[in-house]
């Protein structure tokens, strides 16, 4: 009789585990991610130089940047590109995946979450 009412209860209690451990994977799941994107091209010789944001909600914006023809314009480019960066990360969003390819920069940032 002991052994039967052991059993019950080793079956009830793996059956509540399995049973918790199943329901628990429907909970709801979080939001998927947000990215924005921001590509800078300042050395393409076939486009203006400038900064263009694509937010998560298809909204863009656009900044110009100097020619690169001269140290200055390098310089005051790479500032814009750092400010711009540190613009977005202090809005919340935070740096995933940075990538230079033939004078365009890319930057792909992730809201963070709350």
């Amino acid at each position: 009789m002991k052994i039967r009412f052991m059993m019950i209860g080793v079956c009830v209690a793996v059956l509540g585990a399995l049973l918790v451990t199943t329901l628990s994977s429907f909970t709801g799941q979080d939001a998927s991610p947000q990215y924005v994107t921001l590509n800078a091209f300042d050395e393409v010789a076939a486009l203006e130089p400038k900064i263009v944001i694509v937010y998560e909600n298809n909204s863009t914006e656009e900044i110009r940047l100097e020619k690169t023809n001269t140290a200055k314009g390098i310089q005051s480019n790479a500032i814009k590109v750092h400010e711009t960066i540190n613009l977005l990360s202090h809005k919340g969003y935070r740096l995933v995946s940075a990538l230079r390819v033939h004078g365009g920069s890319n930057y792909i940032f992730e809201r963070k979450a709350p």
